[in-house]
């Protein structure tokens, strides 16, 4: 095996054991369980990351989404690193949550329900991409003893155009399987990038609420203090703090919650 495999699937063992939270029973409907292996490559065809992705989702569309990421190092002996993630999804409230179990901090942005949809079965998928993606119904393939529809959608932007050949299931509410997302540039014929989603597993387990909580002990953070620490913990340079970026970052979050708190019934 080599050092790049042995890295991802010593990491992948011990995610669950990384973050920590105590198991929470619950009388709710079981839980989906969707597990995605997500590589991204470069310009010349090179592997440049790597994402185990586990997604647990509930009835109302609450999601819990743990991302082991390993991708390229020029700093570490093997040539690689990982980096572990969370993000969590609450219906109830509308709000996302990204955590940063190496750092014990979260950030927090009111958006989500537009996105991450109930597994609720529908009739067919075709609503589900904005028709100025000129969404093409391509077929339909059997998964995991599930029938996906196979869509063709792509968009240009002034400077690129996208193109993506994506799996969906009408019985889980449209969500997504097998994915290859390629970017092209506008002029020239050169691709840019391509990445390549493989759908793993779709089962179902009991539901444990503890995936779908804030760790306690962990800090709520701005943008700006989560780029931050994680430069100190890692040795870098925060380029985005010095480039200013994370500046807008900071304000598009405070934008974003007045404009809940503004839109709140009084």
């Amino acid at each position: 095996m080599s050092k790049f495999l042995l890295l991802v699937a010593t990491a992948a063992i011990s995610i669950t054991t990384l973050i920590h939270r105590t198991p929470a029973k619950s009388t709710s409907p079981a839980m989906l369980v969707v597990d995605r292996v997500e590589r991204s490559f470069g310009r010349a065809g090179e592997l440049r990351r790597v994402d185990h992705v586990t997604e647990r989702i509930r009835h109302d569309g609450s999601r819990s989404i743990t991302i082991l990421r390993t991708i390229r190092s020029e700093t570490s002996t093997n040539g690689w690193e990982t980096h572990e993630g969370w993000r969590l999804y609450d219906a109830t409230s509308d709000v996302a949550h990204e955590v940063f179990p190496a750092l014990g901090l979260y950030g927090s942005l009111p958006v989500g329900r537009e996105k991450f949809r109930k597994p609720i079965a529908v009739r067919t998928c075709r609503g589900v991409f904005p028709a100025e993606a000129n969404p093409q119904l391509r077929g339909s393939v059997s998964r995991f003893g599930k029938t996906a529809e196979v869509y063709r959608v792509e968009f240009e932007t002034p400077e690129t155009r996208w193109i993506v050949d994506v799996e969906v299931f009408p019985e889980f509410g449209c969500l997504e399987g097998n994915k290859t997302l390629e970017v092209w540039q506008a002029t020239g014929g050169e691709r840019l990038s391509r990445r390549v989603v493989e759908l793993v597993s779709v089962t179902t387990a009991p539901e444990d609420l503890s995936w779908f909580r804030v760790p306690t002990g962990y800090a709520e953070a701005k943008p700006s203090e989560i780029l931050r620490r994680h430069a100190e913990r890692t040795g870098k340079v925060c380029s985005e703090c010095a480039s200013g970026t994370a500046t807008l970052f900071d304000e598009r979050h405070r934008r974003l919650w007045e404009a809940r708190h503004h839109a709140a019934p009084r």
